[in-house]
């Protein structure tokens, strides 16, 4: 699992502000995300706990503004996107803008015909709600390390 070590004197700019050296009252371990799930927020939130339970950090979004920043970001590996959010080839490709990175559509039909859709998406791979748990996982896992 990634991890960052954020200490609350930086400012975003990551210049160092006044007030002293670091306590360790003030240091927190933050998880980096290695997934970002754009969908529905209680389906993104189910899916993200179930990859963490797993050994993957992953990062539920709402909006593809927010999902293509988290998308430049080095530690993140794989994107799912939900079919609701991938009407065009467009979507792909504002993830992709910066770095390529793998996109998985994640769609409620069949096997046979989300593969079909997400190949006329540009989609690199499709993912059924429907198929269980351990499989999602054990097929996000291998995205991720041929990535």
């Amino acid at each position: 699992m990634s991890m960052r070590l954020v200490t609350g004197l930086w400012n975003r700019k990551g210049a160092a502000k006044s007030g002293g050296a670091a306590r360790r009252s003030d240091l927190h371990i933050e998880p980096v995300p290695q997934v970002v799930i754009l969908g529905q927020a209680r389906e993104a939130a189910d899916l993200s706990s179930t990859l963490r339970a797993h050994g993957v950090e992953a990062y539920p979004v709402s909006n593809i503004e927010e999902a293509a920043g988290l998308a430049r970001v080095e530690s993140v590996r794989l994107a799912l996107v939900d079919e609701s959010f991938f009407d065009s080839a467009s979507v792909g490709w504002r993830l992709r803008q910066d770095r390529i990175i793998p996109v998985i559509l994640l769609g409620n039909g069949r096997e046979r015909e989300g593969w079909g859709k997400a190949i006329a998406l540009e989609a690199d791979g499709y993912i059924g709600k429907s198929t269980p748990q351990a499989e999602q996982v054990a097929r996000i896992k291998a995205i991720m390390r041929r990535g």
